[in-house]
C-alpha cells in the first residue's frame, strides 16, 4: 500500500523533485549572448540581460555592438591566413556551437575561403578595433 507523499510526484521519479540536475529545477541564464547579420551584412553581437522572466511579462535590456566590416574581413582575413588584398567578400554563414559551459556560445563561420571557429570573447576583442587599426 503506498503512502499520502509517494502520490503527491507520482509523475516524476521519487526523489527527483529535489534533484539540481533535473530539467524542471534548471533556471534560465539571466545574460544571453546573440550574434547576429544586420540587413546590411554587419556582424552585431547582442548581449541580453534578461531583468524579469515573469510568465506573460519577460523583460530585458539589450547591449548592441556592430563589427565595423573592415575590421571583420580583416579578422576573417587573419584567421583563415589569406592576404587582405585577396578576400573577396561574397558572405558569410554564421553557426551557433554551445559551448562547454552553456552561457557563452563558439561560432562557427563559413566563407567562400573555408571556414573557422571562434567565440565572443574574440568578436567582442574584434568589435573593438584595437587589433585591426588602419
Amino acid at each position: 500500500m503506498k503512502k499520502f507523499n509517494e502520490f503527491v510526484n507520482e509523475n516524476y521519479p521519487w526523489g527527483a523533485a529535489n534533484d539540481p540536475y533535473a530539467p524542471w529545477n534548471q533556471s534560465e541564464p539571466d545574460v544571453e549572448y546573440i550574434l547576429e547579420l544586420t540587413e546590411s551584412g554587419e556582424v552585431e553581437l547582442i548581449e541580453r540581460n534578461h531583468i524579469s522572466r515573469e510568465p506573460d511579462n519577460e523583460d530585458w535590456e539589450d547591449e548592441k555592438t556592430t563589427i565595423d566590416p573592415v575590421y571583420m574581413d580583416q579578422f576573417i582575413c587573419k584567421k583563415l591566413n589569406i592576404k587582405y588584398e585577396d578576400f573577396e567578400d561574397d558572405g558569410i554563414e554564421i553557426t551557433g556551437v554551445e559551448d562547454i559551459n552553456g552561457k557563452r556560445l563558439k561560432y562557427k563561420f563559413i566563407t567562400v575561403h573555408g571556414e573557422f571557429e571562434t567565440d565572443w570573447d574574440e568578436l567582442e576583442y574584434v568589435a573593438s578595433g584595437k587589433e585591426f587599426n588602419i
